[in-house]
């Protein structure tokens, strides 16, 4: 077992304990130091369902951040991790690989490939002739309410990471990107900076400049592997049908691409 989940195991051992399923960074970093896990700050970060302490799984518990160095452990796992669904639009695209196209595997290095490949402008807009608005990854944070199930979460100051956004039109995506494949995800990477951009739209922070733009916002969660050589990129578009709720979730849209270099 790895250093983080034997911290995040004995977190929650104490939690469940105590009767008090809330805790802090402090007392994340008590645990942390002993067992050796140097970065505190990431125990809560867990992307995929399978990477849950199994005593977390057995019980049906995740974890959520609250923001302002605060987490909460909640009951019903499969409400947080969402699967990725089968993909039955694949395409073969070939390309002329540009001189530092995968020069390294970073999430930054492929929506950049996909992007000047047109890959991006294909699947989103059906043209790849299409010129988005492109501003790149940043860190930002968001006060908000929001629900899962029975439970309302309230965030204070929440840390959001967004990968990529594209905006065309009035229409904005944001974009989440693995260097692998994985079978779910955790719904807030993608709901995260799709509610900061919602709530700035509805506070009248984003305003349309064109009478024929429509505000729109989706997500998209990038996946890419190397099969047999040749790069292998998934693309999902989703939406919350419920902005206000995260397990509103919904697929627009997916498609598999081959990139094939000519």
């Amino acid at each position: 077992m790895s250093k983080k989940r034997k911290t995040l195991e004995e977190v929650f051992n104490k939690c469940i304990e105590s009767n008090n399923l809330i805790f802090n960074s402090d007392f994340a970093k008590k645990i942390s130091i002993k067992h050796n896990f140097s970065n505190h700050h990431d125990l809560t970060h867990i992307e995929r369902k399978k990477l849950l302490p199994q005593v977390m799984i057995d019980n049906d518990y995740f974890v959520i951040r609250l923001g302002q160095g605060k987490y909460k452990f909640i009951k019903g796992i499969n409400n947080y991790y969402h699967p990725f669904e089968k993909i039955d639009n694949i395409k073969d695209w070939s390309y002329k690989k540009n001189i530092l196209d995968e020069l390294n595997t970073s999430e930054s290095n492929i929506l950049s490939v996909i992007n000047n490949q047109g890959i991006i402008q294909d699947f989103l807009y059906g043209d790849r002739r299409e010129i988005p608005n492109v501003y790149n990854a940043h860190r930002t944070s968001h006060t908000f309410k929001y629900k899962l199930k029975k439970n309302e979460i309230e965030c204070d100051q929440m840390q959001i990471e967004v990968d990529l956004t594209l905006e065309s039109r009035g229409r904005i995506t944001v974009f989440e990107a693995k260097n692998k494949f994985s079978e779910d995800f955790a719904k807030y990477q993608i709901y995260f900076p799709f509610r900061k951009y919602y709530d700035e739209y509805m506070d009248g922070k984003i305003k349309l400049t064109n009478i024929r733009d429509i505000f729109e916002i989706d997500s998209c969660y990038v996946q890419r592997k190397e099969v047999d050589g040749i790069s292998v990129i998934r693309m999902y578009l989703y939406t919350f049908t419920d902005k206000e709720d995260i397990c509103s979730i919904e697929l627009k849209d997916s498609c598999e691409y081959r990139l094939i270099p000519n």
